[in-house]
């Protein structure tokens, strides 16, 4: 018997016509010494715009369906590195797929979390049956586990998104993970400078104006700990990459010598 279509890993297949999915972006920006490409903007519109489009389908979709969703449909970043990507941003993505405040979003990702809890637990009593009927839960098992935000304003956003265009931002604005992605890069391609070095910043902010070389170096060291997490990230995924490359230069050289 095939149970596929139960796991938690599977692949999204709409319940009803809401439309067809959202494109992944079709442009990315490699990261320097071209290995593999920074997370942007556009990636970030991305996994909003596809969480919303799987939740139209199922509201007990859960962050890391999403996250698994994504790895598939949009390969220019690793499975595992979405994965890592979006776990790490976790509450901002539950924010904004969920519609809800960030006050809530802590709340929401509780709620994910069981609900999460709840599929694996039915995954596993499937798995040990030969019933092909999926187990109802009770009508108090679905109150508990919804989302409290109504998502009738999602169909509406859903089906008009498109991906925002880079700007020239002004330096009043807020910092976001695109601006995090760049500054990580910069100090990739300054392994031995000084983070916090005035010059290594003045120079960056000729090219990137959307903030003054002062800003730029008190957000590389307001976010000093995240900075950290992300460079960490990549040596994984470079490691990751590395391997998988070799393996495969293995698998070739096996089937030579056949």
């Amino acid at each position: 018997m095939d149970n596929s279509e139960h796991s938690p890993t599977r692949a999204v297949k709409p319940k009803k016509h809401v439309g067809p999915p959202p494109d992944p972006p079709k442009s990315f920006l490699p990261r320097s010494g071209g290995e593999g490409a920074m997370y942007t903007d556009h990636d970030e519109a991305y996994v909003i715009a596809l969480g919303k489009w799987m939740l139209l389908q199922d509201q007990k979709v859960t962050i890391k369906e999403i996250a698994e969703e994504v790895g598939r449909r949009a390969p220019h970043h690793t499975a595992s590195g979405w994965n890592r990507h979006v776990g790490m941003w976790k509450l901002f993505y539950t924010e904004h797929i969920y519609g809800v405040s960030s006050k809530e979003a802590a709340a929401v990702e509780e709620t994910l979390q069981a609900i999460e809890a709840a599929k694996k637990n039915e995954a596993r009593s499937e798995a040990s049956t030969t019933r092909v009927m999926r187990k109802r839960p009770s009508a108090t098992t679905l109150e508990s586990t919804r989302p409290r935000k109504s998502h009738k304003a999602i169909a509406q956003t859903a089906a008009t998104y498109s991906f925002p265009q880079p700007t020239n931002r002004r330096a009043s604005v807020s910092f976001t993970h695109a601006d995090l992605q760049l500054v990580v890069a910069h100090i990739e391609k300054n392994p031995k400078a000084d983070r916090l070095d005035d010059k290594l910043w003045i120079r960056y902010s000729e090219e990137h104006p959307q903030f003054t070389w002062k800003e730029w170096k008190n957000r590389v060291r307001e976010c000093s700990e995240l900075i950290d997490h992300e460079l960490e990230i990549r040596k994984q995924e470079f490691e990751e990459e590395a391997a998988q490359e070799e393996e495969e230069e293995v698998d070739m050289e096996i089937g030579d010598s056949d």
